[in-house]
């Protein structure tokens, strides 16, 4: 009897982890923003009037794709970049969100801090959100990805968010010789990723 009931249990285990194991992508609804490859722009500040200029063969910081996760409690974003590397020492990511708000629209950045002596990343959130939330990060260089998750809480649980990605490397944030940056998805600048809902 203790053998069957012993069976009985482990069979009813792994019955649920099973369908926990299925049924945990589903909770949350993800969409992927394709960016175009080698529309880095770069700027020279040393020279008397800094303008920007295309630097197509430029592959750090060149954002290829912006994938959005909205579960019933986090919100997850991942920049996928051609590359990601240490080329220049200080890298700077701006990830602005969109979502309905009572009678507006809503917006919040998620500010990224990474580089010379802390390449995991640090990252604050600001803007229309709560600015008490922690904000997780995490610059991969070996896969060229940046990741931000944070609890939904963080913008009142909406039913849905937007958002786009503004990325920057250069070799100092106070006083720059040059900057290299990308946005992504698009180059314009209120072009946001489709609504994601929460589910």
């Amino acid at each position: 009897m203790a053998a069957s009931l012993g069976r009985l249990v482990l069979t009813l285990t792994v019955a649920l982890a099973g369908s926990l194991a299925l049924t945990g992508p589903a909770n949350a609804e993800s969409v992927t923003a394709r960016d175009a490859r080698h529309d880095v722009s770069y700027v020279d500040f040393t020279v008397d009037e800094p303008v920007a200029e295309p630097a197509p063969q430029h592959a750090n910081g060149d954002v290829t794709r912006l994938r959005v996760r909205h579960g019933l409690r986090r919100i997850k974003a991942v920049a996928v970049f051609r590359e990601l590397n240490r080329q220049s020492p200080r890298l700077r990511a701006n990830l602005e969100l969109q979502w309905p708000g009572t009678h507006q629209l809503e917006y919040t950045d998620v500010h990224v801090r990474a580089g010379r002596g802390n390449w995991a990343g640090t990252a604050t959130l600001t803007g229309d959100g709560d600015h008490r939330c922690e904000v997780a990060t995490h610059v991969d260089l070996v896969a060229n990805t940046l990741t931000v998750a944070f609890p939904r809480t963080c913008l009142g649980s909406p039913r849905w968010v937007r958002a786009l990605v503004v990325v920057s490397t250069t070799d100092d944030v106070r006083d720059p010789t040059y900057v290299y940056y990308d946005q992504g998805p698009g180059r314009r600048r209120e072009r946001f990723t489709p609504r994601v809902h929460a589910g």
